[in-house]
């Protein structure tokens, strides 16, 4: 579990002028918490756990800015981001749902995968490849090491799940699945960046139009 506060959003506002923040997996708010302390327009967060978004949407429910939605993020994504004509900063951190909260171990997340809801990345990049061309947005991706090997700041996940009773391992989880080709679209128009700190991340920066 990796967090956003890596992130310098000032700077990426400054250069790519995202004016919109959209987050998937609200988990306890803690990403939401950080884009409100910048100057962001419109927040959005997406939950599937139906208990968890509830104590979202009390948590928030003063705050006009921000927006949390219920249901997966394969599902929900693709039809919001048809809603905003502006840039956007994408959060994704939607997987495993319930694991990082407790109610739910890896294994039994993986036992019957849902990669549409498990994993669903993919799809989260396929309707964010759609406005490439138009918009600004930059995107940020959680938990690198479930899809490429190197040396991060955590370890190697399979040792790590291994030592903390995780009964996975990257391959059973990802299976045939490739990162490759669910970022070849950005090829053309971002710049992919790559940080080894906690379990990893991968940064989509757009190029200069």
């Amino acid at each position: 579990m990796g967090t956003i506060r890596v992130f310098d959003i000032d700077d990426i506002q400054a250069n790519c002028d995202t004016r919109v923040f959209i987050e998937t997996g609200t988990l306890h708010g803690d990403g939401v918490d950080y884009a409100l302390q910048h100057n962001f327009d419109k927040i959005y967060s997406i939950e599937i756990d139906d208990e968890l978004y509830v104590q979202a949407c009390v948590k928030y429910a003063q705050n006009e800015t921000v927006s949390i939605l219920n249901g997966s993020s394969s599902e929900v994504l693709p039809e919001l981001i048809t809603t905003i004509d502006d840039n956007i900063l994408f959060w994704l951190d939607a997987h495993f749902p319930g694991a990082d909260a407790g109610k739910a171990s890896y294994r039994e997340c993986c036992e019957k995968l849902d990669y549409d809801v498990n994993l669903p990345l993919e799809a989260e990049l396929g309707a964010i490849a759609n406005r490439r061309e138009k918009y600004n947005d930059v995107v940020v991706i959680d938990d690198l090491w479930l899809w490429e090997e190197g040396q991060y700041g955590a370890g190697d996940m399979d040792v790590h799940c291994k030592n903390h009773g995780h009964d996975i391992t990257r391959d059973y989880v990802v299976g045939d699945k490739l990162l490759g080709p669910m970022i070849q679209p950005f090829d053309d128009t971002h710049y992919h960046k790559r940080v080894y700190e906690h379990q990893g991340y991968l940064v989509l920066l757009p190029n200069k139009k």
